[in-house]
Parts: structure tokens; sequence; C-alpha cells
């Protein structure tokens, strides 16, 4: 795998394609500081982008908007699926609950737990409280439905 991360997204691009067609590398990650290049790097073939000015822009409007509690931290295969992060607050629908009694929408996995300075990788009997910190990872089809359920 190859992430390149410079602050030039021209250079970015030029690293992975190279990584992926000169020396074979399986996969490509790429930071992109125009969110306007992200359609260009995927399609040009680069695996997963991460655009820091995306996600700050995505971060003020989740505190603009009240009760929304999703933040997408990264978005893979031309936007198909996402990674989420929820903050769970003590009126959550699923604090006080273990992932084996939850239903999740369809094409939706939680992936991590943040519990204070602990990160828990998330099984069955994992019972979620109130302040966790909630990776999923999400197709965009279900991103409402796992909102909803949150």
């Amino acid at each position: 795998m190859i992430v390149a991360a410079t602050g030039n997204d021209e250079d970015n691009l030029v690293i992975c394609q190279v990584a992926k067609l000169v020396f074979l590398r399986p996969r490509t990650i790429a930071r992109v500081n125009n969110p306007r290049n992200e359609e260009l790097f995927t399609g040009l073939g680069i695996d997963a982008s991460v655009s820091a000015t995306k996600i700050i822009n995505t971060i003020i409007e989740e505190q603009v908007k009240a009760g929304d509690m999703v933040i997408p931290l990264l978005t893979l295969k031309a936007g198909d699926v996402e990674i989420v992060e929820v903050e769970l607050t003590r009126s959550s629908h699923i604090v006080k609950k273990k992932i084996k009694d939850l239903t999740l929408p369809p094409g939706s996995i939680f992936i991590a737990v943040i519990r204070g300075e602990e990160i828990i990788i998330p099984r069955g009997e994992t019972e979620f409280q109130p302040e966790d910190k909630v990776l999923a990872l999400v197709k965009r089809a279900s991103e409402q439905a796992l909102r909803e359920m949150l």
C-alpha cells in the first residue's frame, strides 16, 4: 500500500499512479487538498482519498445542525461507502445495549468504539455507554437509517 499525503494534489496523484502502475502496489490512498479533485482521483484509479477540507467542512456543518451526530471521516470507492464517527449521548437509542441485541441497517457495521483513552474492537457482547465515540463503516444508502438508529 502507498499513502501520498503531501500538500500538493498533483504530487499525490502522480505518487499513487506510479506506485500502482510501475511498482504494482495493490492499494493507493491520497490526500486531496482541493475537494473538487476527489472525482478526478477516483476516475484515475486511486483507491481512496482523504480530504481534510471536506472533513473540516463536515465538522462545521455538524456543529451548525442541532442533533446531527454522524461525521463522515473517509469516503471509499467513489463515495459508495463511508467511515463515520458518532458520539453517543445519554439519549441515544443504543446506550446500555449490546451489539448482539441490535439490528443494524443493511450495509453497516461497527468497526471501533473509543471510550476515553481506550479503543475497543466491538464484538457482540460490547455494550455502548454515553460519550462513547463509535466508528462505523456504512454504505451511503444506509447512512440515514444508521443515523436514525443512533
